[in-house]
This record gives C-alpha cells, sequence and structure tokens, in this order.
C-alpha cells in the first residue's frame, strides 16, 4: 500500500545465535521479554516514537521464550513500498509514522 505519509512497519524475527550479541557481549532481549513488556503475546509496545502502538506476538506461540527476539522498526517514504520480509520474519504492525520527528532521531533525506 502506498500513502502520501512515511510508513512504518514492525518486524520480528527469532534469533537464536543472535550475532551482534554475540560479538559484542551483550544480553539480547527474547521473546520472552518482549512477553513480559507487553503483558502477552498481544498488548502495547512503545515504538521509536515513544508512542503506543498495538502489536501482536500470536505467530510465536509455543516458540521457546529463551530465544532472543529481533525487533525492528522500518520506515518507508511516501509513494514507495515496503520491500517482501525475509525467511522467518514476521510482521507484527504498519501503520503512518507521525509527521513531527523527535529531536534525537535524524531528519528524513528523501
Amino acid at each position: 500500500m502506498t500513502t502520501s505519509r512515511y510508513r512504518i512497519r514492525v518486524i520480528a524475527e527469532l534469533q537464536p545465535d543472535h550475532p551482534a550479541a554475540a560479538r559484542y557481549g551483550y544480553r539480547a532481549l527474547t521473546l520472552g521479554d518482549y512477553i513480559s513488556e507487553i503483558g502477552g503475546l498481544e498488548g502495547t509496545l512503545i515504538d521509536n516514537y515513544d508512542l503506543p502502538r498495538e502489536i501482536s506476538l500470536a505467530a510465536f506461540a509455543g516458540a521457546d521464550p529463551a530465544i532472543p527476539l529481533d525487533l525492528m522498526f522500518v520506515e518507508v517514504a511516501p509513494g514507495r513500498e515496503f520491500d517482501p520480509p525475509g525467511a522467518g520474519q514476521v510482521v507484527l504492525a504498519e501503520y503512518d509514522a507521525p509527521i513531527e520527528r523527535p529531536a534525537y532521531m535524524p531528519p528524513r533525506t528523501d
């Protein structure tokens, strides 16, 4: 779907061997961490604009909650389409981006 607004897609992917966590020695957030944060398989997550968004992790029901979950916020410019999700990726939500960007975010360039 193309619109005259920037769009955001929230994508999640289970990462049993989380490469960045292994490389930099930090603990990646797990499926269980996100389930706790949103209060179950469905709930509210604060997005990268500090706004509440309803998401569903139901696609991961039955998965080991100890597996790291990579959560990504992907933004596309007006008139552009999102790339299809990759293998193992699940689209959790899609919505119009706010017009105003918070001061901590870099300006849009396109």
